[in-house]
């Protein structure tokens, strides 16, 4: 097994009193497409900021190409790319001079990979960046990323406010990326359909705290949904079976999510006066949602 690219132990963050990031532990392979997601404020940006070495740790290490992230040589920094939503470019700039401003900073700069860019992307090269929507904007800027070839890619919500078809597009540069280059993706976002097409491994902070850390397809095998006719008598069950983990009214039914169950739910439900309409496999939106969503008291249908 090659050594991780990023590697991250014991991490905690304190601002003042509030701890934003509790033990952290995480290793990212080489070629891999590590999503990191949260609800706002779980510590995703504060475990960013970290590993770009805005912020220092309060306790625990975290680590890019086996060096401190506070301390990476410049030669090492020179081989990350940091894209974060509306990230900023010199709007006076021509697209030809926004290449030949960037060229001396990357020793690896190639233009004949950020010209093909441009044009695979339809845009002029004598365009103001002033000019142009904010997702042609992201797709110049994927193209100065692609010509200094990074080995590491952080990307914090950088489809965030773009159009389906920007996001569309820009997804493919990063899937391109993982096939042919085999590049190392941070992906942190919250548009989680997205995720599910690239990545190979989920990680979910909530509260500060890493819940989950494992590969996409073993997270996905873990959950189920089961609806139960609404006449059925759910009152013990999550009481008698342990891998429950909730039980609501949705409507015309009640949906139980289990985890890490593989028998038959027919037969444990036998004796239990429920009737089972459907047993289904939940999607990534679905089980981040069961995962982190917070727990009200009552029923919104009561309320209202």
């Amino acid at each position: 097994m090659s050594e991780p690219i990023i590697e991250i132990k014991g991490l905690t963050k304190y601002y003042g009193k509030f701890c934003a990031l509790k033990d952290v532990n995480l290793k990212i392979s080489r070629g891999k497409v590590y999503a990191l997601l949260g609800r706002n404020g779980a510590g995703k940006s504060s475990l960013i900021k970290i590993l770009t070495g805005f912020e220092d740790p309060s306790q625990g290490s975290a680590k890019i190409f086996g060096t401190d992230c506070d301390s990476l040589p410049p030669e090492f920094r020179a081989t990350i790319a940091y894209l974060v939503e509306g990230q900023y470019l010199y709007g006076s700039m021509s697209i030809t001079e926004l290449k030949n401003f960037s060229r001396p900073f990357y020793k690896n700069w190639s233009d004949g990979i950020f010209d093909k860019v441009i044009k695979y992307f339809n845009l002029k090269t004598k365009s103001k960046i002033g000019t142009l929507s904010r997702g042609q904007r992201a797709q110049v800027y994927f193209a100065v990323i692609l010509a200094y070839s990074p080995e590491l890619l952080i990307l914090d919500d950088p489809m965030l406010g773009l159009d389906t078809a920007a996001r569309r597009d820009i997804l493919e540069v990063i899937v391109s990326l993982i096939h042919n280059q085999k590049k190392t993706v941070l992906y942190s976002t919250h548009i989680l359909n997205e995720v599910e097409r690239v990545a190979d491994e989920i990680g979910i902070i909530d509260n500060g705290k890493l819940i989950v850390n494992c590969d996409y397809t073993d997270l996905i095998k873990q959950y189920s949904e089961i609806r139960i006719d609404k006449n059925s008598h759910v009152d013990q069950l999550n009481k008698k079976f342990p891998f429950i983990l909730s039980i609501k009214d949705d409507f015309d039914s009640f949906k139980i999510v289990v985890k890490n169950e593989n028998e038959d739910f027919a037969e444990k439900f036998k004796n239990e006066d429920v009737k089972i309409l459907s047993i289904n496999k939940m999607p990534l939106e679905n089980i981040f949602l069961e995962l982190t969503a917070e727990k009200y008291s009552g029923s919104l249908y009561d309320i209202l």
